[in-house]
């Protein structure tokens, strides 16, 4: 079961890259992550550290 928080949290951070125009390949690349990765978190089904974004 995923917990509230972090799937609102990936939620936020799929809104914000798409305001600001970007793919997930696109994030990915620039926070230095796979594209996987970036999916798993904004289906709130990843682990985030806030300091990675």
């Amino acid at each position: 079961m995923v917990p509230d928080g972090q799937r609102a949290f990936g939620a936020r951070v799929a809104e914000l890259r798409a305001e600001r125009g970007l793919t997930q390949r696109e994030l990915a690349a620039e926070i230095g992550r796979t594209t996987s990765w970036l999916s798993q978190v904004e289906r709130g089904r990843g682990s985030c550290l806030v300091p990675r974004l």
